[in-house]
């Protein structure tokens, strides 16, 4: 440590806070630097020669004495992380702006595959989300874009915008790595090669989106069907649907409108619901939007998933129903018209106007698999509820090992020694990385994890490869 005090001539001085916490509340930073920028992890990055990869976090990083320096609109971070020496400023700039600064040195040169500053966003929150570069708009696919100076993407209710001079940018999804989330990876300047001394500045900024819940008439009937709480969430998007039974119903040919003036959003989002005969359509301003059954509304058949009409509920309330739609508007539309052009009845419960862009698919939605649907996808972004119809930990005979060794019997068949009559078939994944690192409580929980998805083996290929850092606990955990 005093070495490096010789070679770069650091005074130690400032305060260590307890809670790190001052500028933009949608900043929040560890005791090594590590940020989170409204919910989304960032961080820095490093593959070696190997290609094995390294983030620069509290437990990777060993700070200077008297480090982090903390004051209401500042923070500086000094220290160590692998051969390297560290700095990290993030300083506010405006109450919804700051600016991080990044500089790693290392005199004699360390061997650098990539050296990235990373965000990333999970698959559940950013699936067929866009990113805008330099005011074009790119999907999450895998690319890389050169001397770009400002990234921007929505994330909930705001709009987070990321500046700087000839960034070079790469687009990565981990879905290949079995990675569910893509990242938004920022080359530091050197990024590869034998590097001695890399940069990085930036600057990032916070916008709310604008959001107009519209009121709508209540029409009362006696036996509405359908009921949700007054406020209800969609992903960011906002409803207000007023006192519970009590919803605008429109019958044959009625026709309800609503003034726009003052209101504004590049997009409608509804909570709706139509019968089997009902023509709903949709007049805003000059623009005739006629919804379509079994893309916006599904009738009687209330369990399909559609492309523009998710199926949601409430965690209070788990009656289904109502759809959440989005139809993109013009601006400065004057009036909305809602009309049934056909028979049957078209409920609606709330109307937002937003500038966020969110689609049906995006929404955590109620999804039934029909009798002669074709199977679909199970993306298991949330630990299946134990006991629930995805809880498949039922097939296991746990613990492993009550019925002795595995053998294999003449006919090529694997078995227990002790109960010889049952052929066991294995399923199951690989563990790497990090998850061969894990403490005991992350262990059980990852070991209930795999036995609710119903496997019943994991294999550990790098455990003797890949050795864990000196002083840290190795814990396994399994019961199938």
């Amino acid at each position: 440590m005093f070495e490096i005090v010789k070679k770069y001539g650091i005074v130690f001085c400032g305060i260590i806070a307890p809670f790190l916490m001052a500028l933009p509340p949608e900043v929040r930073s560890d005791k090594a630097g590590m940020l989170t920028l409204d919910g989304l992890n960032a961080a820095v990055a490093l593959w070696d020669w190997q290609w094995k990869n390294f983030r620069l976090d509290a437990k990777s990083t060993t700070p200077l004495p008297s480090y982090p320096v903390i004051t209401e609109k500042y923070h500086e971070y000094q220290g160590t992380w692998k051969n390297f020496y560290y700095q990290i400023w993030i300083r506010e700039k405006t109450s919804d702006t700051v600016t991080l600064q990044y500089l790693l040195r290392d005199p004699a040169g360390s061997k650098v595959r990539n050296l990235v500053w990373t965000v990333t966003l999970p698959h559940n929150r950013f699936m067929n989300h866009q990113i805008t570069v330099d005011g074009r708009n790119y999907d999450l696919k895998p690319v890389t874009l050169k001397n770009v100076s400002s990234i921007s993407f929505l994330n909930g209710e705001r709009k987070i915008t990321i500046t700087g001079k000839n960034l070079n940018l790469e687009i990565f999804n981990g879905a290949g790595f079995n990675v569910r989330s893509y990242q938004l990876r920022i080359k530091f300047q050197p990024g590869s090669g034998n590097v001695r001394e890399s940069r990085l500045n930036l600057t990032v900024h916070f916008a709310p989106l604008h959001e107009d819940k519209l009121t709508l008439p209540n029409v009362s009937e006696s036996n509405v069907p359908y009921k949700l709480q007054q406020k209800v969430s969609c992903n960011g998007i906002n409803f207000d649907c007023g006192k519970a039974k009590k919803h605008l119903v429109l019958k044959k040919a009625e026709k309800c409108t609503v003034d726009l003036t003052g209101k504004r959003g590049k997009f409608l989002y509804m909570l709706h619901a139509a019968d089997d005969e009902a023509l709903p359509v949709l007049e805003v301003g000059a623009k005739h939007i006629a919804l379509k059954k079994g893309i916006d509304f599904a009738g009687s058949k209330t369990l399909d998933r559609l492309p523009n009409g998710a199926l949601i509920s409430t965690a209070a309330d788990r009656e289904a129903g109502f759809r959440f739609s989005r139809f993109e508007i013009p601006a400065a539309a004057g009036k909305l018209s809602l009309q049934n052009s056909g028979k049957g009845k078209w409920r609606i419960a709330a109307v937002t106007l937003s500038d966020t862009d969110i689609s049906a698919g995006q929404v955590e939605s109620i999804f039934f698999q029909l009798p002669g649907e074709k199977w679909g996808t199970l993306e298991p972004f949330k630990r299946p509820v134990a006991g629930s119809i995805l809880d498949f930990s039922f097939m296991q005979d746990a613990p492993a090992g009550k019925n002795g060794w595995i053998k294999i019997n003449k006919n090529g068949h694997f078995y227990a020694e002790k109960a010889p009559e049952r052929i066991l078939r294995f399923y199951g994944v690989n563990l790497v990385q990090t998850a061969l690192m894990l403490n005991k409580n992350e262990a059980d929980a990852l070991a209930d994890e795999i036995a609710a998805l119903g496997f019943n083996n994991c294999a550990y290929p790098p455990l003797g490869t890949q050795p864990h850092s000196p002083g840290e606990k190795l814990a396994l955990s399994g019961g199938g």
